[in-house]
């Protein structure tokens, strides 16, 4: 989807530069290095372990919503982060994955900080805690 090469680590996880947040459950990702002329590819990962609220449209604000996402905003935007895809909907293309800032899941972050009520599914935390194997750069 729009996305040439982001920088790659190890066994699936690639490295971007987070660009914008969304929502407080998305992030829009650059490509730290492109080999291309032009702006560098961008790629919208959904954090896939959130259940998200979602910001109005016409109705009533979700509880949270604006405030967990300016927090997502002032932790991740300008910074380097690793992430993989863990699975996409193939019907909107919308890609859902797995984001580390430094060696914290920006998922678990969320959920410890009190911006997100629960995650999707409980055995994710165990596999979402998990570094990939080579952290260089």
């Amino acid at each position: 989807m729009g996305l040439l090469k982001m920088t790659t680590t190890a066994k699936g996880w690639l490295r971007g530069k987070v660009k914008a947040v969304p929502s407080s459950d998305s992030l829009v990702l650059v490509a730290t290095t492109s080999n291309k002329p032009g702006p560098p590819p961008e790629k919208t990962i959904t954090l896939s372990t959130l259940l998200a609220s979602r910001l109005p449209r016409g109705g009533v604000d979700e509880p949270l919503e604006w405030d967990s996402r300016e927090f997502l905003q002032k932790l991740c935007i300008g910074k380097v982060v690793t992430f993989k895809v863990d699975y996409s909907v193939p019907s909107t293309g919308q890609e859902f994955g797995t984001v580390l800032l430094g060696d914290k899941n920006v998922a678990i972050l969320l959920v410890a900080e009190g911006w997100k009520q629960k995650l999707k599914q409980q055995e994710a935390s165990s596999k979402l805690n998990t570094m990939p194997d080579d952290q260089s750069s």
